[in-house]
């Protein structure tokens, strides 16, 4: 588990947003998914489509949290 969470630190912030989006978007459900490109363009496909960039991604995913509460 917490080899998990290392790998997640270590993506550049780029793709640590890509997979936060993917991830509460349900079009990534692991980091592993990462190194699938069609997922991965998905998942970039809703970032743009959100506005999602590095500054504003925390409050992006909160925004999808909030949603589904």
């Amino acid at each position: 588990m917490i080899s998990t969470v290392r790998s997640f630190l270590q993506l550049s912030r780029e793709l640590q947003m890509i997979f936060s989006i993917g991830r509460r978007t349900h079009r990534i459900s692991k980091l592993t998914d990462l190194n699938d490109p069609i997922k991965v363009r998905y998942a970039e496909q809703m970032c743009a489509e959100l506005g999602a960039t590095i500054d504003n991604a925390d409050d992006i995913v909160d925004s999808i949290i909030k949603r589904f509460i």
